[in-house]
C-alpha cells in the first residue's frame, strides 16, 4: 500500500510539474507575443511573402525589353536616342549573314567526343565509355583527362574557352597547359593552372574562360600549346561527364551574324558597344529635337592587323551628307567622337553607320546616342566602401574620429541609423542592391554564380531613361566577374583603379569620364574596396605605426587575408586600430571628391548616396571578416543620402531600412515609374518625408545565409530586423548554447528550433547577450524557421522562371580570379 501510495504521489507531482511547465511556457509564447507586437510584425512577414509570391507570378510574363519600354520617356532629360537599344528597327544593308571566316580567323579548335577510337582528348588510363557523344569516366587521383593530340595549339588564337561538363561532388576543376608534350599534371614546374568553381549538382554546365590573359605566365611569346590537362581537385574520386571542350577563336564570337551588341574592353575599359562586319550599313531614321543637340560614340577594332575606316552619313532631303570619317588602325584603345547635330534640328533624318575594311576584322561602335540637354538637372552618384562598420564611423558616434568629412557631409542630408544589407558577403549584397531583388531570387549565392541576362538592373533603367551610366570598381564582386556589368556605358575595374581610395578617386579616368558627361544627366556608381582585409592603411597615414607588433594583450594568429606582411603579432586591438586607419584614408579622398564635383559645379544637382555592401566581424562572437552568422556586425551598414534639391538636411531616421530599398528611392526620385519592374524594396522617399510613418515602422527588413547553401536544400537562414529586435536564424552559430546542445543531442537541436536567437538592439547593440525566453519559445522558433523557409521557397520560384531552370554558364576572368584569391575568397 505504501508503494502504492508513493507512486501515486510521484504521479501528481509530474502531473503538476508537468502542468506548470506548459502554463510556463505558454505564459512564456504570449509575453513574447507581447513583447514583439506579434500581431503587427506576422502582418508585415505576411507582406513581405505576399511581395515574393507577385513577383514570382510577375516573373512568368516578364521581359525586359518589354518593362523598358513601358517606362517611356524621362521628364527629367531632354531628348535621347540609343542606337544600341533600338538595334530591332535599324534598317541593314549587305549580307545577311556574316562573312565565312577565312582560314586565318576560323581557328576554332573543338574536342568533340562522337568516335571512341579516335579521341585527342580522353582520360590517361583509357578507362571511360562514350554515349551519344558523351565522355563517361571515373575520377581518381591519377586518371586526368588529356590532350593526346600531335598538332600544336596556337595560344596567340584562342579568345576563349569553353567546356561543358557535369560533376556530382567536384567543387573545383583544374584547367591545366604546357608547352613540352610530356609534361606531367601534377608537375607546377611544367603545368600552368587555372581553378574553375564548379557547380556539383550533377548537372551539366557550361563554364567559360576568357583566355585573352591567362596566356601571358609560363609560356614564353609564339611558344605553343603542346598538352592539356582538366581534372577534379581536392577530391579523392568523382563521377564525371563532360560534353565538348572548346578553344574559339577570337574572332569566333563574331561570325553568327554580321552585327549585334556586346560588351568589349580596350586598354582595360569595357563598354558597351554595337558591332557590325565590314560593309554592312546600320540606318535609323529619327526626328533631331530643337536646340542643341549631339551625337556621340567610341570606336574600336578587334585586332591591329587591318585598319577600319568608320563613316557616319546623314541622309536628308534626298541628300546625303559624310558627318564623319575616320581610320582605326589602334586596337589598344577606345576613339570617341562628338558631332554637334543643331544644325539639323527639327528635320528628320537617317544616320547610317558603315565601317569600311578587311573582312577579317570587327568595327565596334561604342554607346552611340545622339542627346539634347537635360530638362532638369539630376546626377546620381553612388559611393560603397566594402565592409564598412557605421558603429565605427564618427558619424554614427563612434568614440574616435575617423570620419569628419562624412560627419559634415550627413548634416547636409539624412542619415538612415539603422540600415541592413542582405547578405553578409559583397557578391549577394551588390546585386541585391542593384536589383532590388533578395538573393534568393537573383539565384547569386556562391563565388562561380552570376546575375542572368533576363533580370533587370538599376543601371539598365537608368540607361534606358537617358542618363549616362559608369561603374569604377575595386572588388570584381560587384562588376561583370557577377554579371553587374548590365546597363553601364563604361566600366572601369580594379586592373586599373588598384585598391586604394586614392588609386580610384584621382584616377585620370574617372576625371575625365565626369568632365565629359557633365553635360548630361548621369548615373556614376563607385566601389572602394578598403577597409576590406587585409587591414593595411598607406605610409601616408600609419607610417609610425608600422612595426611586427603594435599593441595590445589579446595576441592572435597571423591570418594572409586580415593582417598585412609587416604585422608578426597580430592583436584585437592592431586589428581594429588598422581597421579604423583605412577608414579615415578613405574619408579624407572622400572629401577631395566632393570638392571636385563642387568645382564642377555639379553638387547641388546630384543626389549622392553613401553605404557598404556589407559590415564586418572584429573579433566579436570570436569571429572575424565578414561571414555567416549574420551577426549585426557584418549586416548593418551606414546609409546616408545628401540631394540638396529634394532632401532635407541634417535629418536621422531611426526605424531598419535595408539595401534593397536604394534601387526604388532612385528611381522615384528621378520620376521613374516602377510598375511593371520586378523590386522588392521600398521607396524611401515617404519615410525621408515622415510619411506612413505606421507602416515604415513595423515594416521587417531581411538578410539572408545563402553562401556555401545549395539551392535544393529545403533549409533556409537568415535575419529579420524589426523594430528593436533582432531575429537571427542560422546553422552557423558558435556560441555556447550551440556546442553544448549539440554535444547532447545535434537532431535535438535542430528540431527544437535552437538556431534562433533573438536580440534586442534597444539596450544590447553589440549582441552580446541573446534573449533566452525566446530560445525557449518552440512555437516562436517553429515560426521564424517557417517563414524562412516559405521566402526562399517562393523566391526560388522567381530565380527559376526568370533563368528557365536551365543551369547557368558560369564566365571566368584569370584576372578577377587572382583579386579573388588576394581577398581570400578563392583558396
Amino acid at each position: 500500500m505504501k508503494s502504492k501510495f508513493s507512486l501515486r504521489k510521484i504521479g501528481i507531482a509530474a502531473a503538476v510539474l508537468i502542468f506548470f511547465l506548459l502554463v510556463s511556457l505558454v505564459t512564456n509564447t504570449v509575453l513574447n507575443a507581447f513583447k514583439i507586437n506579434s500581431i503587427k510584425f506576422n502582418r508585415s512577414a505576411k507582406r513581405a511573402l505576399s511581395i515574393s509570391e507577385q513577383i514570382s507570378k510577375q516573373a512568368a510574363e516578364f521581359s525586359e525589353t518589354a518593362a523598358l519600354m513601358e517606362l517611356g520617356p524621362n521628364p527629367l532629360n531632354g531628348f535621347y536616342y540609343r542606337f544600341d537599344e533600338n538595334l530591332m528597327v535599324a534598317r541593314h544593308a549587305g549580307k545577311k549573314s556574316a562573312p565565312a571566316l577565312n582560314a586565318q580567323s576560323n581557328r576554332n579548335i573543338n574536342f568533340e567526343f562522337d568516335n571512341e577510337n579516335d579521341l585527342p582528348v580522353r582520360p590517361a588510363k583509357n578507362d571511360f565509355v562514350v554515349e551519344n557523344g558523351v565522355l563517361k569516366y571515373k575520377h581518381n587521383g591519377s586518371n586526368f583527362l588529356e590532350y593526346f593530340g600531335k598538332s600544336d595549339i596556337d595560344k596567340e588564337a584562342i579568345g576563349e574557352i569553353e567546356v561543358r561538363i557535369k560533376v556530382k561532388k567536384t567543387k573545383k576543376l583544374i584547367f591545366g597547359w604546357s608547352s613540352q608534350g610530356d609534361a606531367a599534371a601534377l608537375d607546377p614546374l611544367q603545368t600552368d593552372y587555372l581553378a574553375l568553381l564548379t557547380i556539383p549538382d550533377n548537372q551539366f554546365h557550361t563554364y567559360r574562360v576568357n583566355a585573352n590573359s591567362i596566356f601571358r605566365g609560363g609560356l614564353k611569346t609564339g611558344e605553343p600549346i603542346r598538352k592539356i590537362f582538366l581534372f577534379p581537385f581536392e577530391i579523392p574520386s568523382d563521377d564525371v561527364e563532360i560534353d565538348y571542350l572548346r578553344f574559339l577563336s577570337r574572332e569566333a564570337k563574331y561570325s553568327q551574324r554580321p552585327y549585334g551588341d556586346v560588351y568589349e574592353t580596350r586598354n582595360k575599359e569595357m563598354r558597351k558597344a554595337i558591332y557590325t562586319h565590314p560593309l554592312h550599313v546600320l540606318s535609323y531614321t529619327l526626328e533631331i529635337p530643337e536646340g542643341r543637340s549631339t551625337l556621340k560614340f567610341g570606336k574600336g577594332i578587334l585586332h591591329n592587323d587591318d585598319p577600319v575606316v568608320f563613316n557616319v552619313m546623314l541622309k536628308h532631303g534626298g541628300k546625303t551628307l559624310m558627318l564623319h570619317s575616320g581610320e582605326v588602325s589602334d586596337a589598344g584603345r577606345w576613339h570617341d567622337v562628338s558631332l554637334d547635330l543643331s544644325g539639323y534640328a527639327k528635320r528628320r533624318v537617317e544616320i547610317s553607320f558603315v565601317a569600311q575594311g578587311s573582312s577579317n576584322n570587327i568595327a565596334f561602335w561604342s554607346n552611340p546616342i545622339v542627346f539634347a540637354p537635360p530638362k532638369k538637372r539630376m546626377n546620381v552618384v553612388i559611393v560603397l566602401e566594402d565592409a564598412l562598420r557605421p558603429d565605427h564611423m564618427s558619424t554614427y558616434g563612434y568614440g574616435v574620429e575617423t570620419t569628419p568629412v562624412k560627419d559634415d557631409f550627413a548634416k547636409r542630408g539624412v542619415v538612415f541609423q539603422n540600415a541592413f544589407s542582405q547578405a553578409t558577403h559583397t557578391r549577394s549584397s551588390c546585386t541585391s542592391m542593384m536589383t532590388s531583388l533578395y538573393p534568393t531570387a537573383t539565384g547569386v549565392w556562391d563565388m562561380s554564380e552570376m546575375l542572368d541576362d533576363s533580370y533587370l538592373t538599376l543601371a539598365e533603367i537608368m540607361r534606358n531613361q537617358g542618363f549616362a551610366t559608369a561603374s569604377f570598381l575595386q572588388n570584381v564582386n560587384a562588376g561583370p566577374a557577377v554579371g553587374l556589368h548590365q546597363g553601364f556605358d563604361t566600366l572601369f575595374d580594379f586592373e586599373i583603379l588598384g585598391r586604394r581610395a586614392d588609386e580610384l578617386y584621382e584616377d585620370a579616368a574617372l576625371s575625365h569620364w565626369i568632365e565629359t558627361n557633365a553635360d548630361r544627366n548621369f548615373f556614376l556608381f563607385l566601389h572602394l574596396l578598403d577597409p576590406h582585409g587585409p587591414y593595411d592603411p598607406p605610409d601616408e597615414i600609419a607610417a609610425e605605426y608600422k612595426r611586427p607588433y603594435i599593441g595590445g594583450n589579446r595576441k592572435l594568429k597571423k591570418e594572409k587575408f586580415i593582417d598585412p606582411d609587416w604585422i608578426e603579432v597580430p592583436t584585437v586591438k592592431s586589428r581594429r586600430f588598422l581597421y579604423d586607419q583605412e577608414i579615415s584614408y578613405n574619408d579624407r579622398y572622400f572629401g577631395k571628391f566632393l570638392k571636385r564635383l563642387e568645382e564642377k559645379k555639379l553638387l547641388e544637382d546630384t543626389l549622392i548616396i553613401f553605404t557598404s555592401d556589407h559590415g564586418e566581424h572584429l573579433g566579436e562572437h570570436f569571429i572575424w571578416e565578414h561571414m555567416a552568422p549574420g551577426y549585426v556586425q557584418v549586416l548593418r551598414v551606414p546609409l546616408i543620402m545628401v540631394y540638396p534639391k529634394k532632401l532635407p538636411v541634417n535629418k536621422r531616421i531611426g526605424p531598419p531600412v535595408q539595401l534593397l530599398d536604394i534601387m526604388p528611392t532612385i528611381l522615384d526620385l528621378a520620376a521613374i515609374r516602377t510598375d511593371d519592374l520586378l523590386i522588392q524594396g521600398d521607396s524611401l522617399v515617404s519615410l525621408i518625408q515622415d510619411e506612413k510613418l505606421d507602416f515604415w515602422t513595423n515594416r521587417i527588413c531581411i538578410s539572408e545565409e545563402v553562401r556555401f547553401k545549395h539551392k535544393d536544400d529545403p533549409a533556409a537562414h537568415g535575419s529579420v530586423f524589426y523594430k528593436n529586435w533582432h531575429i537571427l536564424n542560422s546553422d552557423k552559430l558558435n556560441d555556447m548554447i550551440t556546442y553544448k546542445a549539440k554535444k547532447f543531442s545535434p537532431g535535438l537541436y535542430e528540431k527544437l528550433g535552437m538556431e534562433t536567437r533573438v536580440f534586442d538592439l534597444s539596450y544590447d547593440t553589440e549582441e552580446h547577450f541573446d534573449m533566452l525566453n525566446f530560445l525557449a519559445d518552440v512555437y516562436f522558433n517553429y515560426n521564424a524557421q517557417s517563414f524562412f523557409e516559405d521566402f526562399k521557397k517562393q523566391n526560388l520560384v522567381t530565380w527559376k522562371t526568370m533563368t528557365k531552370d536551365s543551369g547557368q554558364s558560369v564566365n571566368y576572368n584569370p584576372a578577377s580570379l587572382k583579386q579573388l584569391r588576394s581577398l581570400g575568397y578563392v583558396k
